[in-house]
């Protein structure tokens, strides 16, 4: 079962890439999160059933539909996962978005980005 609750990259050519690096990722293979995390534009890291994580996912659907959101918590080897993404992020709580490869935060730093406009222009 596959845990992307949203993906639509843009550009056609990265649609391939990213694709192909989300499908060995999901499917417990060669790709790990932080490849996921440095080839896509966007990418939220989620737990299925977390109500900051719906909110989270809220505000980026208002945004864009340009994304790939995980719940890692539903994915094969999520442990592994997880610690990948914290050691990436410096964050052991969830949601949490990346942009460009760039960690942004959770959901109360991204509403705050929100408010502010800031997260648009990163997004852009």
């Amino acid at each position: 079962m596959t845990s992307v609750t949203s993906y639509c990259p843009r550009e056609r050519e990265d649609n391939e890439i990213n694709r192909f690096f989300f499908f060995l990722f999901v499917m417990n293979s060669q790709a790990t999160a932080t490849q996921l995390i440095e080839r896509s534009n966007i990418v939220l890291f989620t737990n299925r059933g977390c109500a900051f994580s719906k909110r989270l996912r809220g505000v980026m659907s208002s945004i864009t539909s340009d994304m790939i959101t995980v719940e890692v918590n539903t994915i094969p080897d999520s442990v592994k996962v997880q610690q990948e993404v914290s050691e990436r992020s410096g964050s052991l709580r969830y949601p949490q978005l990346f942009v460009k490869g760039r960690y942004v935060g959770g959901a109360l730093d991204v509403e705050a980005l929100s408010r502010t406009g800031e997260l648009e222009r990163l997004i852009r």
